[in-house]
């Protein structure tokens, strides 16, 4: 009878792959973090304005394959990421989705940025991606 060789098993190849996702889950957890975005919550919202921190929201349709505006979303992860900006929390609207806060911010279009400082609306763009605009928002919350 044949032994079976030493060698690896289909098994074995678990714990390298299980190690590879981590890293990954652990980077694209690091990368959102460091861009201060967030999935929009009523209770997140009220309580970054009752603290004081300015806040953009940012609707768009956030179904695969993509957003429904990927050059919005380019140019304010871009502006997100500079020291300047850093302060403003940018929360993201699913249009799709949460039809509570649409209602609540007038949204009625995907694309739309509104920004808001001490409890009030500051700002709002729909559509644009140009990155003056998009960062006099930004200039607008912080």
């Amino acid at each position: 009878m044949a032994q079976r060789s030493a060698g690896p098993r289909l098994g074995d190849c678990r714990l390298p792959f299980a190690s590879a996702f981590g890293a990954c889950l652990a980077l694209a957890v690091t990368s959102a973090w460091a861009l201060d975005k967030w999935s929009y919550s009523d209770a997140a919202f009220d309580e970054a304005l009752a603290r004081g921190r300015p806040v953009l929201l940012q609707a768009h349709r956030l179904r695969p394959p993509g957003t429904s505006c990927p050059d919005q979303w380019q140019v304010v992860d871009a502006l997100a990421d500079r020291p300047d900006t850093a302060n403003a929390l940018v929360m993201l609207i699913d249009t799709e989705r949460q039809p509570s806060p649409l209602r609540r911010f007038r949204i009625s279009l995907d694309c739309t940025l509104v920004a808001f400082r001490d409890g009030h609306e500051t700002g709002r763009r729909i559509g644009t991606i140009d990155p003056v605009e998009i960062r006099a928002l930004f200039a607008l919350a912080p």
